[in-house]
C-alpha cells in the first residue's frame, strides 16, 4: 500500500514539482544489525525463538541480506535508468524453519 501511495502521489504532483523515484521491495532481511534499536525482521525472529507463537506455519520466505538491500539503495541513487521502475530483492527462498 505504501508503495501504491508513493506513485500515486508522484503521479499527482505537478511537472515543476515531479522528481525522480524507484522503489525497493526487499523480502525478509537478514543480517548483522548495527543499531541498538528494535527492528521488524529482528523482533519476528526474536519471538519465534522464544516460542511466542504456537507454531511455525509451512511456508517458505524470500531472504534478502541487510547489506543488498543497503548497496540496493545507493546504486538507486547513482544509477538514473533506475528512475521510475521497482525493484525486488530476494536472494534466495527458506523455509520457516529453517530459522531455528
Amino acid at each position: 500500500m505504501a508503495e501504491k501511495a508513493a506513485w500515486s502521489y508522484l503521479k499527482n504532483l505537478t511537472e515543476e514539482e515531479k522528481y525522480e523515484m524507484c522503489t525497493i521491495n526487499p523480502g525478509f532481511v537478514i543480517g548483522p544489525n548495527l543499531v541498538k534499536e528494535e527492528f521488524a525482521s529482528g523482533e519476528f525472529l526474536k519471538k519465534m525463538l522464544m516460542f511466542e507463537f504456537p507454531g511455525a506455519p509451512l511456508i517458505k520466505m524470500p531472504t534478502v541480506d541487510v547489506r543488498e538491500v543497503a548497496l540496493a539503495h545507493l546504486k538507486a541513487v547513482q544509477i538514473k535508468e533506475a528512475d521510475g521502475h521497482r525493484f525486488i530483492l530476494a536472494e534466495d527462498s527458506h523455509w520457516l524453519l529453517e530459522f531455528f
